[in-house]
């Protein structure tokens, strides 16, 4: 399973390392990298932030996923802006994608999340 991480915050990529040591997973810190990385990858599972450090958001990198039909299997919204959060799944939801919103995502396993998709 290939995983994209969406998150500024280093300290946050830092402990889903640490809980998932085996994960095969990217870190995009911003929406560029982001976007340079949903080009070139597949990816089967992405975890989501909203307030990032730049003029873009989540929210913006989410428009991308579904404006371009980026097939993604299991999204993440894990950021802990729940209004940010909240807009991020119902646009995935309304687009006919599966999404969580599970703040603090980033302090979980991958296999926890997943069995939570169902």
């Amino acid at each position: 399973m290939k995983i994209l991480f969406f998150d500024d915050c280093p300290y946050r990529w830092k402990k889903f390392q640490d809980l998932n040591p085996t994960a095969n997973a990217d870190w995009a810190s911003s929406y560029g990298e982001g976007v340079v990385l949903l080009s070139t990858t597949q990816y089967d599972m992405a975890y989501l932030d909203h307030d990032l450090n730049e003029s873009y958001t989540g929210k913006d990198f989410v428009n991308y996923i579904v404006k371009n039909k980026i097939p993604i299997s299991n999204l993440v919204c894990h950021s802990m802006n729940n209004q940010g959060r909240e807009n991020m799944n119902s646009t995935l939801y309304s687009h006919g994608y599966q999404s969580i919103n599970c703040p603090f995502a980033w302090t979980t396993t991958v296999d926890t999340i997943l069995s939570k998709m169902g």
